[in-house]
């Protein structure tokens, strides 16, 4: 568990004891028990449980993070599907513009990447640095794994999409990688190959 300092300083304006910031705080330290309960608790609050499992599923903290973010790159797949079950918004963006498909890929939190993927998340979304998953999956450079299943999704930005400072995912794999001319090999139409 995070200490009541740390804990402070990422919610420095809510109590302790806000159901809001024991959510998030679960689904970062993989507490399903606890994402149970409070998910149980909101649902009995009104008639329907609506109203106050949506305010917990969109709960942030004061950079923008959601439960689902925390659960994504965290790589805590159970709280990831727990939370996507009950509705969370797989497409939900930090103060930064960062999905949970972002944060799952930058950590390389390969089955996370492949579940939020699995449930539609936008792969071609972008943070307010232009970048996408897959940028930040090549830039982080911590393994192969999410990179290749990341590019082999129909419509990975590989080409086209370039960040804030000019590049594009293949720009970023030639730097960082390897592997950086087969990108390279396969960016001209095989016409001009021949």
């Amino acid at each position: 568990m995070l200490s009541d300092v740390y804990q402070r300083l990422i919610f420095p304006k809510r109590s302790l004891g806000d159901p809001k910031k024991q959510f998030i705080v679960a689904a970062e330290n993989n507490d399903l028990s606890t994402i149970h309960r409070l998910i149980e608790s909101a649902k009995q609050k009104d008639a329907e449980g609506v109203m106050e499992l949506k305010e917990l599923l969109s709960a942030k903290d004061q950079d923008g993070y959601t439960a689902l973010h925390r659960a994504a790159y965290g790589g805590h797949v159970e709280v990831l599907q727990c939370l996507m079950k009950y509705g969370a918004n797989i497409n939900n963006r930090t103060e930064d513009g960062w999905t949970p498909l972002h944060s799952a890929a930058f950590w390389n939190k390969l089955s996370c990447v492949q579940l939020l993927i699995t449930a539609g998340a936008d792969l071609n979304a972008l943070t307010n640095s232009g970048q996408t998953a897959l940028h930040l999956a090549v830039s982080n450079n911590q393994g192969p794994e999410t990179l290749y299943l990341l590019m082999a999704q129909p419509g990975a930005p590989v080409y086209g999409v370039r960040n804030k400072l000019g590049d594009e995912v293949a720009d970023i794999i030639k730097r960082n990688t390897p592997y950086g001319d087969v990108c390279y090999a396969f960016s001209e139409p095989v016409t001009n190959l021949l």
